[in-house]
């Protein structure tokens, strides 16, 4: 069997991702593996010669594994940029019924996403999903994880035997035509919130241009634009962890400052973007990367956050946990989102407007929610990894002891002897029959106080 691996990581053959490729072929040696590396070589595979060597390589092959770490939620933006280059060539059509699957490797931070994120594209490209493996980045460094690695492939061969494949992905999103046509109009604005729309809008998508135009009408405050397309990356993040200790990112392209110095310091963060690749992109996969610069530091906690997209939101439910997740993340409140899904100018309109009237309530009312399981579960596994690297990771040690973002349970100390004593008094039987029918009211007494608070 010929076995084609895409490795998506910057660094090439120093990805950990590509070693458990190559464990693979080691290990099932009767089949032939190659390798592209797309990763670190993504001006080159942009070109369309280049593009098509691949396809043709693609077609030659029985399996195609595409290899990568996961980045803030998806792939890397060298293989998102990758992905898009593939999907516009003409010879993209070749590789229908192909098989494909796909190896990935974080902390556990969100591979669902980057894994779905894959499936719909491989759906896209008329390749048949197999099941992937999302492995931990020190799993080919036990017995367990090499185990589960070639339990892995040895699924897939008998999957791709059988013609199995997941057909949960097999609806496409809808195209998306209609081009929105709303007017600005002009409005006196009041300097109160800094609000900043963050695009990568060209001039060729009146769409997006007209509803940027119609939520800068509908607002009632100031709002700044800063458009992403126009700012000149030196490139995607490598992932080479040399801004771990001070914070400082290895491009000097400006980033960091246009970053921190015109974003994060808004009140409110509007997002407009086309829906490509069932993502944002590749320029705002690029943009996201490279806020790697901060590390898992949460700087925007308190913020508010909003969407403006041009395309069909609804078919996009990968894409929706993205947006949730980013938000809960970042402990930012997520106002809303205003698509373009409508093929009626005034529902549009009005879509915009609302995302306009709840972003300016927010930000007057000083909006605050509770944290979901996407923002409290991701939090933890960044206090953990951090706790375990504070010797490399500084910047982000100084900050979660700064902001007490270390707190493990075992610090918990009066809870915990409390409920040892709960405990101890609840083992014995007389006790235990006497407190019947009372516990729901002692669990719940201290709730009825603090109805009484504020």
């Amino acid at each position: 069997m010929k076995v084609l691996v895409i490795s998506g990581s910057p660094k090439g053959k120093y990805s950990i991702t590509y070693q458990s490729a190559e464990y693979l072929k080691k290990h099932f040696n009767q089949d032939e593996f190659e390798f592209i590396h797309v990763g670190n070589k993504v001006r080159k595979y942009s070109e369309s010669s280049a593009i098509e060597e691949c396809i043709e390589q693609m077609v030659k092959s029985d399996l195609i594994i595409f290899a990568y770490p996961v980045y803030t939620f998806l792939v890397p933006y060298q293989l998102a940029r990758f992905i898009n280059s593939l999907k516009k060539s003409k010879k993209a059509k070749l590789l229908k019924d192909k098989f494909a699957t796909q190896i990935s490797t974080s902390k556990y931070f969100y591979d669902t996403t980057a894994h779905r994120y894959i499936d719909e594209n491989y759906v896209d490209l008329g390749l048949k999903s197999l099941t992937g493996l999302a492995a931990d980045m020190d799993d080919l460094l036990t017995t367990e994880g090499r185990n589960q690695l070639k339990s892995f492939y040895l699924n897939v061969r008998f999957e791709m035997e059988n013609d199995i494949y997941n057909r949960s992905f097999s609806v496409k999103n809808k195209s998306h035509a209609f081009i929105y046509e709303g007017k600005a109009r002009e409005v006196k604005k009041k300097e109160v919130y800094d609000t900043v729309i963050v695009t990568d809008c060209s001039s060729e998508n009146k769409s997006l241009r007209n509803m940027i135009n119609s939520f800068i009408s509908a607002y009632k405050y100031e709002i700044r634009e800063v458009n992403i397309a126009e700012f000149k990356f030196a490139g995607g993040c490598l992932g080479c962890f040399d801004c771990a200790t001070d914070g400082s990112c290895i491009y000097k392209d400006g980033f960091e400052n246009m970053l921190r110095n015109e974003v994060q310091n808004a009140d409110a963060t509007i997002l407009a973007a086309s829906i490509v690749d069932h993502s944002l992109g590749p320029v705002f996969k690029c943009y996201d990367d490279r806020q790697f610069c901060n590390g898992h530091r949460v700087l925007t906690k308190g913020k508010a956050v909003g969407y403006i997209l041009d395309g069909h939101i609804s078919s996009e439910r990968n894409l929706q946990d993205v947006i949730e997740a980013r938000s809960e993340v970042g402990h930012m409140y997520l106002v809303g989102i205003a698509t373009s899904e409508s093929e009626s100018n005034d529902e549009i309109t009005k879509d915009i407007e609302n995302l306009a009237k709840a972003t300016a309530f927010c930000l007057e009312n000083k909006l605050v929610r509770p944290q979901n399981f996407y923002g409290v579960g991701g939090m933890k596994i960044f206090r953990d990894l951090i706790y375990v690297m504070r010797g490399l990771m500084k910047e982000d040690h100084a900050f979660y002891k700064k902001h007490d973002i270390y707190n493990f349970p075992h610090k918990q100390l009066g809870m915990i002897i409390k409920m040892k004593l709960v405990g101890m008094l609840m083992s014995v039987p007389a006790i235990r029959r006497k407190s019947r029918g009372m516990m729901n009211k002692i669990i719940i007494k201290p709730y009825k106080k603090a109805i009484n608070k504020d």
